[in-house]
């Protein structure tokens, strides 16, 4: 049996495995295990994103009568990566922390950014609705989606950690 690192199942064309992830298989489907815990793409994440751009062509009475729809999402979808940075980061053994210092002192650094970039999204939508502005409130909207990638990215990174696949260590 073959075993290959991706999770996704691969998408089938006459019952036969179709290019994923820039490689096609050369063995029967069938003969084929998928064991990959890498992040996906997560639901909650991938919700608000597509919200918070369909947000950022609204008028202001639509963002009044829609804000409560857009915390909601935005408050799911960091409590999503949140979860999930906390799972990655309790896979790490713990020689990785002692041997990687630096590699972990990068996960920080991504963690920090996108801390940051969600506390700037916060702020401004919460200044867009004292001030009931539309505009701001798009620019917080790109802000958000910005900072879910950010997360997302810091994710990856601790992912990378955690499988000792750190380039430069």
């Amino acid at each position: 049996m073959i075993r290959v690192n991706f999770r996704r199942a691969f998408q089938l064309e006459n019952g036969h495995p179709q290019r994923v992830f820039g490689w096609t298989p050369s063995v029967p489907y069938a003969k084929i295990r998928v064991s990959w815990t890498a992040m996906h793409k997560i639901a909650e994440v991938e919700a608000a994103k597509q919200l918070m751009t369909e947000a950022k062509d609204w008028s202001v009475w639509q963002w009044l009568t829609e804000k409560r729809r857009v915390r909601v999402a935005a408050d799911a979808a960091t409590a999503a990566l949140e979860r999930t940075e906390k799972k990655v980061k309790a896979e790490w053994p713990d020689h990785v922390r002692k041997l990687y210092p630096a590699a972990v002192r990068e996960v920080k650094k991504a963690d920090d950014a996108a801390y940051e970039a969600r506390i700037a999204a916060e702020a401004t939508f919460d200044e867009a609705e004292r001030r009931m502005s539309a505009s701001m409130a798009r620019e917080g909207a790109q802000q958000a989606i910005d900072a879910y990638s950010l997360h997302e990215h810091a994710i990856r990174k601790a992912e990378a950690v955690a499988r000792n696949k750190v380039s430069g260590y």
